[in-house]
C-alpha cells in the first residue's frame, strides 16, 4: 500500500531517475480521477538551488501535491522548500505553501488557480432499499502524506472526485481569492461598470477556467488601455 522514503533517500532517488531517459511524452494510467491531467507528462522542475530535474508529474487535485510516476508506481512529494518552478503539459505551477497554483495570467494583474477535488462520502445500502453515508477516512488516509515524506500511494481505489477550482490575484502584493463575479470585483474594483456589463454580457463559468482566464484577460486590457 505504502512505501515511505525519507526526504534524503527521495533526494537521491531524483538525481539518479533524472539521469534516465528525458525524451517528452506522456504515460496515461487507468487511476481514480484523482489527478488533473488524463497522464504523467514529462516536465521541468526548475529548482532555487542546484539543477534543474525532469520528471514524469502530474497533479492530485485531492492533496494538491505533485506527484511523479517510477516503475509504474505513483510517488508524492511533499517537501517544496527547493522548488521554484514546475513546467508541466505547457502551463507553469508554483509553490503556495503546502500546495501549488498554476500561473495562469502573469501580467499587469497575476491570475493564480488553485486546482482542488474533494471526496465525498461513500454510499452503502441501508434499511428499506436507501443509502446512508460512510465515512471516507480510510480513502483519505490513502492519499495524504507525512511532513518531510515521499510515499507511493494506492491508486487502485474506485474513488469519485469532485473538482472545484479557486481563483486568486495578486493585489499589490496580497493574495485574494475569488469564485464567482460579486468576489471579483470587490477585489478589482477599478473599471467595474466596464467589467459588470462584460459579465452580463458574457455570464462566464467559475467553474471553466478558460471563461475566468478571460474576464481575467479582459480586465487587464481595461488597465492598459
Amino acid at each position: 500500500m505504502r512505501a515511505r522514503l525519507n526526504i534524503h533517500s527521495w533526494i537521491i532517488f531524483l538525481m539518479i531517475f533524472i539521469s534516465g531517459n528525458t525524451v517528452s511524452q506522456t504515460v496515461t494510467r487507468h487511476d481514480p480521477d484523482q489527478f488533473l491531467f488524463p497522464g504523467f507528462s514529462t516536465c521541468k522542475v526548475a529548482m532555487k538551488v542546484g539543477e534543474d530535474l525532469t520528471l514524469m508529474m502530474n497533479y492530485n487535485i485531492v492533496t494538491e501535491k505533485m506527484v511523479f510516476l517510477q516503475n509504474g508506481e505513483v510517488y508524492e512529494v511533499v517537501d517544496y522548500r527547493n522548488v521554484d518552478t514546475i513546467y508541466l503539459n505547457q502551463m507553469k505551477f508554483v509553490p503556495a505553501g503546502d500546495v501549488f497554483y498554476r500561473v495562469a495570467i502573469e501580467f499587469p494583474e497575476t491570475l493564480y488557480i488553485q486546482y482542488r477535488g474533494k471526496i465525498p462520502p461513500p454510499e452503502k445500502p441501508a434499511a428499506y432499499g436507501g443509502t446512508s453515508k460512510v465515512s471516507s477516512s480510510t480513502v483519505i488516509n490513502t492519499l495524504v502524506g507525512e511532513p518531510g515524506e515521499a510515499f507511493i500511494m494506492d491508486t487502485n481505489n474506485d474513488l469519485i472526485v469532485e473538482r472545484e477550482n479557486r481563483y486568486w490575484m495578486d493585489i499589490d502584493g496580497e493574495m485574494s481569492d475569488f469564485e464567482n463575479s460579486r468576489q471579483f470585483l470587490r477585489i478589482l474594483p477599478e473599471h467595474s461598470s466596464e467589467m459588470r456589463s462584460y459579465i452580463k454580457n458574457i455570464k462566464p463559468d467559475f467553474e471553466s477556467d478558460d471563461d475566468v482566464i478571460n474576464l481575467v484577460n479582459h480586465y487587464n486590457t481595461l488597465l492598459e488601455g
